[in-house]
């Protein structure tokens, strides 16, 4: 999974977005807005971002950084995500597009066990509300084309396999 430390940009994201509402928008002729940046930052009790909300329709960059003394792993509710487990000091960065408005939970998922009182990270505190707010008006983004498929194993001839160890 690819890891990596990122510096906040969220205040040029916002007023990217910003500027696209007084400028009539994004269109198909035109390149989609840069990825919204979002620092989480996860504590030993505590996780915080770094701005409260994004429009829905706009790529969004979450950064997830541990900052606590034991392992955390960032979640969200919806879409149901999850990225990697991060020991203390590591970073991981989850791209994605939110469909919708609505309100979604951030939490660390490690020690969520039923049979376990106690010991979720998620009831210790490690959780927070975050907003995905409608698209300013005017704006409109143009959806990303879904991406292919990649090649099964059955498909590959012997002379695509010997290319690619070429």
């Amino acid at each position: 999974m690819k890891r990596s430390l990122a510096a906040t940009a969220s205040a040029v994201a916002v007023a990217t977005v910003v500027a696209l509402a007084a400028s009539g928008g994004v269109t198909s002729a035109q390149t989609p807005p840069a990825p919204i940046e979002v620092q989480v930052v996860m504590g030993d009790a505590s996780i915080r971002t770094t701005v409260p909300s994004v429009p829905a329709g706009v790529p969004v960059r979450l950064v997830a950084r541990n900052n606590g003394p034991i392992s955390h792993q960032l979640a969200l509710s919806a879409p149901n995500a999850r990225g990697a487990v991060l020991l203390p000091g590591e970073s991981h960065t989850i791209e994605l597009v939110f469909g919708q408005a609505g309100t979604i939970q951030l939490f660390c998922p490690i020690g969520d066990v039923p049979l376990l009182p106690g010991v979720s990270h998620r009831e210790k505190g490690v959780v927070t509300s975050f907003q995905i707010t409608d698209l300013p008006t005017g704006v409109t983004i143009q959806a990303t084309p879904p991406i292919a498929p990649a090649p099964q194993i059955a498909a590959l001839t012997r002379a695509t396999i010997s290319t690619l160890l070429d």
